[in-house]
């Protein structure tokens, strides 16, 4: 069970960071989940340029039903709109 203010905190320490800027895609894995890269790399490498950088970017879900997903790929575009919205949530 993921605890919200843990999650959030981490997140939030993510877009903070702005490391993200650095990278294509940022990946959450959560310490239980069987991750392998290679297949995450074909997925990721499937996507045009052009629409990782589209309004808001790419976030790939792995299950329809919950929140907070044992793995989750956000492209960069969608990290700085993330970081943008988290950011200016601290502020208030």
């Amino acid at each position: 069970m993921h605890s919200a203010p843990v999650y959030a905190a981490v997140w939030g320490e993510v877009t903070k960071s702005k490391l993200f800027n650095d990278y294509e895609w940022t990946v959450k894995v959560d310490p239980h989940t069987v991750f392998l890269p290679w297949r995450l790399r074909t997925v990721v490498n499937s996507f045009d340029d052009s629409l990782t950088q589209t309004e808001n970017g790419v976030y790939l879900r792995n299950c329809n039903k919950h929140l907070a997903l044992p793995i989750e790929v956000v492209s960069r575009k969608a990290m700085q709109i993330y970081s943008k919205r988290c950011l200016g949530w601290h502020k208030s």
